[in-house]
């Protein structure tokens, strides 16, 4: 079929000239300049150079036995690590134990309309399923 129109495929490679850039230098917190190594970029004990406020945000638990003390710490000392300043969660919402067994849609509407009738603004998500970020 491929060679009615005129496409056949070779069985070796193109071959091209090219060169390998050098790894660019990037800016992080403090003023410091950083290379990243071996084609890797590692922001490890680097800060941002304009780190923001979180002034207000949540934590969403879908989880009944998430140590929410333990993640709200580790989640706060992240950010201070990283130059980001934040304040306490606003709140921390639990799901109710009647929606644990039904369908993930379900539960999840459910937990929106809760966070909706509580959160002042826009709320935006950083789901712990896979490190997914969603922003509606």
């Amino acid at each position: 079929m491929l060679r009615s129109c005129g496409i056949t495929i070779s069985n070796s490679f193109t071959q091209v000239e090219g060169r390998v850039l050098p790894a660019p230098k990037l800016n992080v917190g403090n003023g410091e300049d950083f290379f990243p190594r071996n084609g890797r970029w590692s922001f490890q004990n680097k800060k941002f150079v304009e780190p923001a406020k979180i002034q207000k945000w949540a934590v969403v638990n879908f989880f009944a036995r998430c140590d929410m003390r333990g993640l709200i710490r580790d989640l706060t000392r992240l950010a201070e690590m990283k130059g980001l300043l934040t304040e306490q969660p606003f709140d921390v919402f639990e799901e109710s134990p009647q929606f644990r067994r039904a369908p993930p849609a379900i539960r999840v509407d459910k937990m929106f309309e809760e966070i909706q009738a509580k959160l002042p603004g826009v709320p935006l998500f950083l789901k712990r399923l896979k490190y997914i970020l969603i922003n509606p």
